[in-house]
Formats: structure tokens, C-alpha cells, sequence
């Protein structure tokens, strides 16, 4: 939810978080490039999709919606 708020720099902390905690995970890294897209970090945005493309290349796994969702609705 934050993503959706327009609220990039709140969910930062929790993504980064999340992708440390899920390092094979796809949608940390996908979130994470749509948050610093918001904050105009292209450079990071970049870093995270590239990494995501990585991960779903090697057959990394989804958090699933219930997680996406929480992580979303702070």
C-alpha cells in the first residue's frame, strides 16, 4: 500500500528488509524498483529490476499475494 500511496520512502526500509530476509524472492526486488523509481533513483531502480530479471532467470520464487499485500498496506 505504501507503493500505491506514493509512499516510496516508508516502504524502502521494509523492502530492503524483505529482500534480505528472501534473497531468492522476485517481488522484494520488484517492489523495490518501483519505489525508487518514485524517489527518481533510477540508477537503484535499475539495480533492483536487473536483479529480479536474475532471480526469475534462475527460477527464484514468488512471496506470494498474501505477502506482497501486507507490505503494501503499511
Amino acid at each position: 500500500m505504501y507503493i500505491k500511496q506514493q509512499k516510496a520512502a516508508d516502504a524502502l526500509p521494509l523492502l530492503q528488509k524483505a529482500a534480505t530476509l528472501r534473497p531468492d524472492a522476485i517481488d522484494p526486488h520488484r517492489l523495490l524498483a518501483d519505489a525508487y523509481t518514485q524517489l527518481r533513483r533510477e540508477g537503484d531502480a535499475s539495480r533492483e529490476l536487473s536483479e529480479a530479471e536474475r532471480i526469475q532467470a534462475q527460477g527464484g520464487s514468488r512471496l506470494g499475494t498474501q505477502a506482497e499485500d501486507h507490505l503494501e498496506e503499511k
